[in-house]
């Protein structure tokens, strides 16, 4: 490609481009992600208070709680990044490009599982 067709008004234009679209994109997803957190981090709160209660059942329920949390956070991390590779090449919203990249995976499970081994 030539350089001299790039003129210094494509750079600002796909920024503007950028800015306008795809910035509510990757706010949406990490917004997803510090709720998550920010359960997280209540309930490990919760669970030092009640482990210098001594209240053994709540410690373990919250601890399970907790581990149930760190699995769902780290699969919609998984789907962000799918969102987010979906909005860069179609320009998706964040709904549906999460919805696109999570079926595009389940179609190629086994594809994926066999590369990854």
């Amino acid at each position: 490609r030539s350089r001299h067709l790039v003129k210094n008004t494509t750079f600002f234009r796909a920024l503007s481009l950028v800015s306008f679209y795809h910035l509510g994109t990757a706010a949406f997803g990490s917004l997803i992600i510090a709720i998550v957190k920010t359960i997280r981090a209540v309930l490990t709160y919760i669970q030092r208070k009640a482990t210098k209660s001594k209240l053994r059942v709540a410690v373990v329920v919250l601890s399970v709680l907790k581990c149930l949390l760190w699995c769902i956070e780290k699969c919609l991390k998984f789907i962000n990044k799918q969102a987010y590779i979906q909005t860069a090449i179609f320009g998706y919203s964040f709904c549906k490009a999460s919805k696109m990249g999570f079926f595009l995976i389940l179609r190629n499970a086994l594809r994926i599982s066999a590369v990854s081994i």
